[in-house]
C-alpha cells in the first residue's frame, strides 16, 4: 500500500478553494455588481457607483451631484439597490462635494436636526434650521422629512453637502407626533 501524500492533498484542496473563490467573485460581478451599478447610474445626479464588502453586507457608495430633491433621489437609489441586493443586505453612503465652510454650517444645524428626529417636532426643527441657514453663507438649502429619514442639502458656489439622517430608531420606538 502506498503512503498517502498529504502535502499534495493540501495543495489540491487550496487550489480548489482559490478557484471557487475567484469563480464566485466573477459571477457576483456579472450578476450583481455590474447590473446594480448600471441601474444606479441611470438615476439623474448619480455620477459614480462604488461597491465593496463591509462585514457581511454590501457597501454601496454613490457619488451624487447636487439634485433638486435629495429625498426622491435617495428613495430611488434605495429602491433599486434593495431590488437587486435585498432589503437589509447593504449600507448606502452618498459622497458629496463638501467644503469646510459647509461642514461648519452643518455642525451648527445638526443639533436641531437630531432634536427634531428624537422629539418628532419637525416644524420647530425646520424653523431652527431656516433661522440658522439664513444667517449662514449658504446659497441654497432644502430640508425634507419622510417616514424613514431627514434630508438636508446645502449648496454654496460649486460645493454642496448632502446629509441623510435615519429616523428608523425613532420609528421602532413608536413616534408620538
Amino acid at each position: 500500500m502506498k503512503k498517502f501524500k498529504w502535502q499534495a492533498a493540501v495543495v489540491a484542496f487550496s487550489l480548489t478553494l482559490a478557484l471557487a473563490y475567484f469563480a464566485i467573485s466573477a459571477i457576483q460581478r456579472q450578476t450583481i455588481n455590474k447590473p446594480l451599478s448600471e441601474r444606479l447610474r441611470e438615476i439623474a445626479g448619480v455620477m459614480k457607483v462604488e461597491l465593496s464588502k463591509e462585514n457581511k453586507r454590501q457597501l454601496v457608495m454613490v457619488d451624487l451631484d447636487y439634485v433638486d430633491n435629495l429625498s426622491e433621489t435617495w428613495q430611488l437609489i434605495n429602491e433599486r439597490t434593495a431590488a437587486i441586493l435585498g432589503p437589509g443586505n447593504y449600507r448606502l453612503l452618498i459622497k458629496d462635494r463638501r467644503s469646510p465652510g459647509l461642514v461648519q454650517v452643518y455642525n451648527t444645524v445638526h443639533f436641531a436636526l437630531y432634536e427634531g428626529e428624537m422629539k418628532g417636532n419637525f416644524t420647530a426643527m425646520a424653523r431652527e434650521v431656516e433661522k440658522t441657514l439664513n444667517s449662514a453663507a449658504v446659497d441654497e438649502y432644502r430640508l425634507f422629512v419622510d417616514g424613514s429619514n431627514i434630508y438636508l442639502q446645502m449648496k454654496n458656489g460649486e460645493d454642496y453637502l448632502l446629509a441623510v439622517i435615519d429616523r428608523k430608531s425613532r420609528i421602532k420606538e413608536g413616534e408620538q407626533a
